[in-house]
């Protein structure tokens, strides 16, 4: 059974025992690697990056001469015109006129999301509305260069890397588990028997914080094996604006996982 468990790492050392993975320590890359196991399968992730005209007239025919006379004989028309009837109803006092302008709208109706600046502040809850995803996140500090979430039931923001803001200048890192026999916080991702991504292009990712809420949109995912997961260059691009979601996905056959699943996401939108 496999719980899916993000591990970063700043500085990795190559154990084939553990299937940890070592980058060159010549160049600054940062290194991401997977330590596996059948209970919490996990990954790592690499060191936090500094930070016209009038129309025609119409013609018409020219009026008689003269009005002919009557023929003899012919009777005059009855003098005057008759009255109403009496007791011809008046309309009824107080009809009600129409109403003035647009109505007002019921109370307690919420009132529609300001679009506005949003200053950059840790994240509290993320939501992917498409997928039935609604979580409380949390910040991590990597310890000692190792990265454990210690639940299952919310997101990891780590905080080593960008915060959410309309004027972040760096990309937002959310790391949650997976678990293939139970709940977690990142399991509506992706189906686990048919090995999909649920999330797509084009769906919706919310992010709050204290300062307001980021209306993100998702641009692509990718499954990407966990020991090449620190080499993938667009992973780790410092990317303002940008969100990233990670976690492990799940096999359909109850070993331990192998991939992890990452989402890219870009601002749209701030709303105070």
């Amino acid at each position: 059974m496999g719980l899916g468990l993000l591990l970063v790492a700043i500085t990795v050392i190559a154990v084939v025992a553990t299937g940890l993975v070592a980058t060159p320590s010549t160049t600054p890359e940062r290194s991401v690697s997977a330590a596996r196991s059948t209970s919490s399968p996990s990954a790592s992730l690499p060191a936090a990056p500094p930070a016209s005209g009038q129309a025609p007239l119409t013609s018409a025919a020219p009026p008689p001469a003269s009005t002919p006379e009557p023929p003899a004989g012919t009777p005059e028309p009855p003098a005057g015109t008759p009255e109403p009837p009496a007791g011809t109803p008046e309309p009824p006092a107080g009809t009600p006129e129409p109403p003035a302008g647009t109505p007002e709208p019921p109370a307690g109706t919420p009132e529609p999301p300001t679009q506005g600046m949003v200053q950059v502040a840790a994240p509290t809850r993320v939501e992917v509305p498409s997928v039935g995803l609604a979580v409380d996140v949390l910040p991590i500090t990597p310890d000692g260069g190792a990265l454990d979430p210690p639940t299952l039931d919310e997101a990891y923001w780590i905080e080593t890397y960008g915060a959410p803001g309309t004027a972040s200048d760096n990309t937002v890192y959310l790391a949650g588990h997976s678990y293939d026999s139970g709940s977690a916080a990142f399991n509506p991702l992706f189906d686990k028997d048919a090995q999909v991504a649920l999330v797509e292009a084009g769906d919706e990712v919310l992010v709050s914080t204290r300062s307001g809420r980021l209306r993100y949109t998702v641009e692509s995912t990718e499954r990407l094996p966990k020991d090449e997961l620190a080499g993938v260059e667009e992973v780790w691009k410092i990317v303002p604006g940008r969100l990233v979601l990670i976690t492990c996905f799940q096999r359909n056959d109850g070993g331990a996982s192998q991939d992890n699943l990452v989402v890219y996401a870009s601002l749209v939108a701030g709303e105070l």
